[in-house]
């Protein structure tokens, strides 16, 4: 809703709507005070895409955003149930290639979760949409004319010391890591949270992930990402026989 992203915009940037109006005013998009007061009120539609853009650019965020959500609020309701069906079938279209990892009631929190996200914040993800690009490659090797190693530099490691991640990863696997500057689902990840590290399958959904471990005797974690740190991804299992 227009209204309460409006508020949480100004809250952060601890303007004044008073402040807002004469910063608009001063890049020629005016609004006053009263029309602020009454959008966030809900006694008045969101303003124009251009005082928008304006209201954004004042208190430093994208301004997507509040453009997106005056759109839709003013949308007609077939377009809103065609964002509905969209939305289930990109979830189903995610999760397609991982439907083998997760039981049903799994499957259904996830959904719901899923569902929780705005469909703004659904546009946004998609629009911002990049292929995986690594940060750099950490295994590489240096040879001499005759196929001597001069220098080898290996995947970091990491020792699974419990049974979570089992049936896939036995415990005291040696884990191959490697960091990248974006994730995706179905990656399996070492974190690090309220400091202890874990094993598990991560499910971005918008500002939250869902950590699974395979071993249900484990409970999953569902976690704000500023929470917990991603400290890098699990390459490749070596297991111990």
């Amino acid at each position: 809703m227009y209204s309460k992203v409006l508020q949480k915009i100004i809250a952060e940037a601890n303007i004044t709507q008073e402040e807002l109006s004469k910063k608009c005013k001063e890049i020629n998009a005016p609004i006053s005070r009263v029309q602020i007061s009454a959008i966030l009120n809900n006694r008045a539609n969101p303003p124009s895409e251009e005082v928008s853009r304006a209201i954004s650019k004042v208190c430093n965020v994208d301004d997507r955003e509040l453009v997106l959500e005056g759109y839709l609020e003013k949308a007609p309701h077939e377009f809103i149930d065609f964002l509905n069906k969209f939305q289930e079938q990109l979830f189903e279209l995610s999760f397609a290639q991982l439907e083998n990892n997760f039981d049903k009631k799994t499957k259904k929190i996830l959904l719901e979760e899923y569902k929780k996200e705005t469909y703004v914040k659904l546009i946004l993800e998609l629009l911002d949409m990049q292929n995986n690009v690594n940060l750099y490659d950490n295994n590489f090797k240096i040879e001499d004319s005759d196929k001597n190693i001069i220098f080898n530099f290996e995947y970091p490691s990491y020792i699974i010391e419990d049974d979570s991640m089992e049936s896939k990863i036995p415990k005291d696997s040696k884990l191959k890591l490697k960091t990248q500057e974006k994730y995706k689902n179905g990656d399996i990840l070492l974190i690090e949270y309220n400091n202890t590290k874990y094993v598990r399958l991560a499910i971005f959904i918008g500002k939250s992930t869902f950590l699974y471990p395979f071993n249900n005797k484990y409970n999953s974690l569902f976690l704000d990402n500023e929470k917990f740190k991603i400290i890098a991804k699990v390459n490749s299992i070596e297991i111990k026989l």
